[in-house]
């Protein structure tokens, strides 16, 4: 389920950077990478505290749903800059690039570095507490680790 709603609120705002940012693509993907490490930086600490006084299933239901509420309709604001007949008309993709074996390589890799991406992030508070800090502690790592992804996805 996870899956399937981060694509859901993530694909319209990746795929509206070819047609809004021309020359600053990098800029504009890098602004977007950074924005989601932002609410890291936040969402620990506020996740904990939720723990703490809720247990696990009250948090992660209430978090769902307070993503869908504050989220959900934005998605509804996003507007291409292309009208429909201007996309219906670029020109059609050459998928000869599946025939080269350089496409799996790419795919490999880019499908081992995401599996390990959440790691750090889920296992670090456990962590955390089995080297005797609090959970407090260990959501304010993660909130540091939050703020270094902002720092560096900004440059």
């Amino acid at each position: 389920m996870y899956g399937i709603g981060f694509v859901a609120f993530y694909w319209p705002i990746i795929s509206m950077v070819d047609e809004w940012w021309v020359a600053r693509k990098g800029m504009a993907a890098g602004i977007i990478a950074s924005a989601a490490g932002f609410s890291g930086t936040f969402m620990p600490i506020i996740v904990n505290a939720l723990l703490k006084k809720y247990g696990y299933q009250t948090t992660l239901r209430t978090t769902a749903v307070a993503m869908i509420i504050l989220t959900g309709p934005l998605i509804f604001a996003l507007k291409g800059r292309l009208t429909h007949s201007k996309r219906s008309t670029m020109t059609r993709t050459n998928w000869s690039f599946f025939k080269k074996p350089l496409l799996y390589i790419y795919y490999t890799s880019t499908l081992l570095q995401g599996l390990g991406f959440f790691f750090p992030s889920v296992y670090l508070p456990s962590y955390a507490t089995d080297i005797g800090l609090t959970s407090t502690q260990g959501a304010l790592i993660l909130a540091v680790m939050a703020i270094a992804q902002v720092l560096g996805l900004s440059r």
